[in-house]
């Protein structure tokens, strides 16, 4: 496949979360860049942290995650980072030491969301931050932030990144 999305995920009485709508534009954007099918985006309902694990299982030149991240701490009684989805079979997120343990066979991730590069110092764990774990789990490469990222930024910088770099194949994604 070109591309597998997740995005604009269902969020409900959350005090730390808000609802994310344009990570829906963002996506389709996205995939229409990417070639891709209809099938091989995940929104609100579906952008769950099951169809997140069978979604992985396919290899994807781009895997595309538009949601919130978190840190170590930043949820109440979780001491890991991850990612937040809609809830199904009441699990809504998924933690960097189970994505590391995940057969990832995607040429780029793409992480659309806030401090997916957070580490925290002395933090135990061997996977404290998003991208390691992607990494781990076999991606090629990781496209993170450090930093707040504001839902209509991080859309058109991933948009302007993916048409560069589509647009013209003599670019490496490195370039």
């Amino acid at each position: 496949k070109n591309f597998v999305g997740f995005g604009d995920p269902v969020i409900l009485d959350n005090d730390i979360f808000s609802e994310l709508p344009n990570t829906r534009d963002e996506l389709i954007s996205l995939a229409l860049s990417s070639n891709a099918n209809r099938e091989d985006i995940f929104l609100r309902e579906d952008a769950n942290v099951e169809n997140f694990r069978k979604g992985l299982q396919s290899s994807s030149k781009r895997l595309v995650i538009a949601s919130h991240a978190f840190s170590p701490f930043t949820v109440p009684d979780i001491n890991e980072s991850g990612l937040l989805l809609s809830e199904s079979d009441e699990e809504k997120y998924i933690f960097a030491s189970e994505i590391a343990q995940l057969d990832i066979d995607a040429d780029w991730v793409v992480l659309s969301a806030c401090n997916t590069g957070f580490a925290l110092n002395g933090y135990s764990k061997n996977y404290s931050s998003l991208s390691k774990a992607f990494l781990v789990a076999g991606a090629n490469s990781v496209l993170m932030t450090n930093w707040n990222l504001e839902s209509f930024s991080g859309s058109s910088i991933t948009r302007k990144l993916f048409n560069e770099i589509w647009l013209n194949e003599n670019l490496s994604k490195h370039e």
